[in-house]
């Protein structure tokens, strides 16, 4: 297409970057729908192959932000048997998108991860898989873990309540023992 004569220089310049960028992004675009045709599919190992390989080579894509759900969903396949490698999926999804309801997701997903982390330690901490449970309600692993660590919870304080219960009832024990020793003493005093 001929330049246009009418345009002042620097419009022109700007014209011809726009250009060279269609250009240079075509292929980017083409790897993108690639991989969210594949993402579709349900294929989501070969959507996130794509979507690292664009990323690589074009770290602020624009439109970036459509893949973050396959990230999101990849990271979760991973929460039981590499929770390392969900996290890492989680913490790509929130930098491709920040806001949207993958990053809810990936938020509920590294908080519960963060829950499951702290039982497995033994630490008996259920504000993690709460938070995890408010972002992604149907987050069955975090739903089991809340109630095993609630179930837990309940049993201790059962526990300590009949530990409390039998300690209140010695103590009883003791002070009536205590007052019917001090009677019979006093009364033998008496009789002697």
């Amino acid at each position: 297409q001929p330049a246009d004569d009418t345009l002042p220089a620097a419009d022109l310049a700007h014209k011809l970057f726009e250009a060279a960028d269609d250009l240079r992004l075509r292929e980017a675009y083409a790897l993108l729908d690639e991989g969210l045709a594949l993402e579709t599919k349900g294929d989501l190992a070969g959507a996130v192959t794509r979507f690292e390989r664009l990323l690589a080579e074009h770290p602020e894509m624009p439109r970036r932000k459509l893949m973050a759900p396959a990230f999101q969903r990849y990271g979760r396949t991973f929460e039981e048997s590499d929770p390392a490698r969900a996290t890492a999926y989680y913490e790509k999804s929130l930098y491709l998108a920040a806001e949207g309801p993958a990053a809810a997701a990936a938020r509920g997903g590294l908080a519960y991860l963060e829950g499951k982390a702290l039982a497995e330690r033994g630490v008996e901490d259920t504000e993690p898989l709460r938070r995890a449970l408010e972002l992604v309600e149907d987050h069955a692993a975090a739903r089991a873990l809340l109630a095993a660590s609630e179930e837990r919870s309940e049993a201790r304080a059962a526990r300590r309540t009949r530990v409390a219960a039998g300690l209140f009832t010695a103590g009883v024990a003791l002070l009536l023992a205590g007052a019917a020793a001090l009677y019979l003493r006093r009364q033998r005093r008496r009789l002697a």
